[in-house]
């Protein structure tokens, strides 16, 4: 059985881009917004706000956890995953499978161009969702 979130990325029309990406000064919430071929614009975020009820959620739907009809994705899910499938088959696109281990966590460490920013955040929030889930 397919999940609702399934449902919406298998309706996304590839190649698919990553339009923003930023990490807020709140205790590192990342947002993210995707484009598919076809102009149909997609965000969610992981909420890392210090002190939040909904600390370590991930959130399709919204860019930030308090704009937009965001709907919280249950952790361990099957949704959730195919989320992390989707930031992985994304970066795929433009990144290497070495150039992507170079990336995961190097934000803030090391000098970045904006696709490289992009990359490095959206790796950061598939490595979070992963390891919260473990």
């Amino acid at each position: 059985m397919q999940s609702w979130i399934d449902k919406e990325v298998n309706a996304l029309v590839y190649p698919l881009i990553v339009l923003r990406a930023d990490i807020y000064r709140d205790g590192g919430t990342i947002g993210v917004a995707i484009e598919d071929a076809t102009g149909v614009e997609k965000e969610f975020c992981l909420d890392r706000r210090i002190k939040s009820p909904t600390h370590g959620a991930l959130i399709w739907g919204a860019f930030y956890p308090r704009n937009g009809n965001g709907q919280m994705v249950e952790k361990g899910s099957a949704a959730e995953l195919t989320i992390v499938e989707l930031i992985r088959k994304i970066i795929s696109q433009e990144f290497s499978g070495e150039e992507q281990k170079e990336l995961t966590g190097a934000y803030g460490k090391r000098k970045l161009n904006d696709k490289e920013r992009k990359a490095a955040l959206c790796l950061s929030l598939a490595a979070w969702i992963v390891s919260d889930s473990e």
